[in-house]
């Protein structure tokens, strides 16, 4: 959505609810209202400015009496900057930062020359224009980081979710390592029916049952699939068949891109080797894969062993 201005449109700026109570002063008509012997304190003016949360309109409403004096008795005492507490302001350190910039606004003004409401109203808008203009890059940034912290929370909600699918997918591949396709079968209808405790005494602690029992009725093809059709952010997702008899367990890691690409990767000498892809990602994983092959090829080492888990389904795009 453009909610930029141009160059050429009229930006009229509404005074804040806590200014309200300076909105009605007219800086122009005060010479009318005021004795030009009348005293204003800075302590007043400051303590009414804190109470409004107006310092600039405060301000602005004080140089009408040093325009309107007449006389040195005349001029009101010096105005006094409204000091916020540290707890009312977003970061504590500008409490205590005050004293350093009025030292360094006096040794850039040293020099200037201020006649007319118009001369403060006019470097008032310069210095108010850097200090809103970095307000506007803080919420920019702030909303940003807000929003891709809220993408990353749905990308690892969705390879947590991915993950469950995967480890229940390789639990029923050592299941199947184990027992007869009809035993398999008879085993995942015990699981389906909720039999866990007797379907544990058969298989073992060496199967995780309560995973099985989640990814039955899914496929990790289909799901990851869904996943990289549907995300826009990019996501991944490691599982392992795990460490048995002394034996490292075999790890797989699921990378997935927006706009329906994903690449499975075997971990094998130290490097994730592409398996399968997306048709949408095909091309990244034979490149990848590729490289991984010529470094291989020029170390003599012969191909990676992939398993028998999955079908290592890009040696025939070749």
């Amino acid at each position: 959505m453009n909610n930029q201005f141009s160059s050429n449109q009229k930006v009229t700026v509404l005074p804040t609810p806590d200014a309200v109570v300076h909105a009605a002063v007219d800086v122009k008509s005060t010479e009318q209202t005021q004795s030009p012997t009348s005293q204003v304190t800075g302590t007043d003016a400051s303590e009414r400015a804190r109470a409004g949360r107006g310092a600039v309109l405060s301000a602005l409403e004080y140089a009408s009496y040093v325009d309107a004096a007449e006389s040195v008795q005349g001029l009101p005492e010096l105005f006094k900057a409204v000091d916020y507490r540290a707890d009312e302001l977003s970061h504590s350190y500008r409490s205590t930062a005050c004293s350093r910039i009025r030292l360094d606004l006096r040794d850039i003004t040293r020099d200037w020359q201020i006649h007319t409401q118009n001369d403060l109203d006019d470097l008032l808008g310069v210095v108010a224009a850097e200090l809103v203009n970095k307000m506007n890059h803080q919420k920019r940034h702030s909303i940003n980081r807000t929003e891709n912290n809220r993408l990353q929370t749905l990308a690892d909600k969705a390879a947590a979710d991915y993950k469950v699918i995967a480890d229940g997918y390789i639990q029923q591949y050592l299941l199947r390592k184990r027992f007869s396709e009809p035993e398999v079968q008879e085993l995942l209808q015990m699981v389906a029916d909720n039999k866990l405790g007797f379907v544990r005494s058969v298989v073992g602690d060496s199967i995780d049952v309560q995973a099985v029992r989640a990814s039955i009725g899914t496929d990790w093809k289909a799901a990851v699939g869904e996943w990289a059709s549907t995300t826009t952010q990019a996501g991944a997702c490691s599982f392992s068949t795990g460490a048995t008899d002394n034996v490292d367990g075999t790890s797989f890691i699921v990378q997935v891109r927006p706009r329906g690409k994903w690449i499975l990767s075997v971990w094998s000498d130290g490097a994730w080797y592409p398996l399968q892809a997306s048709p949408a990602a095909l091309s990244d994983a034979l490149s990848d894969r590729a490289v991984i092959d010529s470094i291989r090829e020029a170390q003599t080492k012969p191909r990676p062993v992939t398993g028998d888990i999955f079908m290592d389904e890009l040696q025939y795009e070749y």
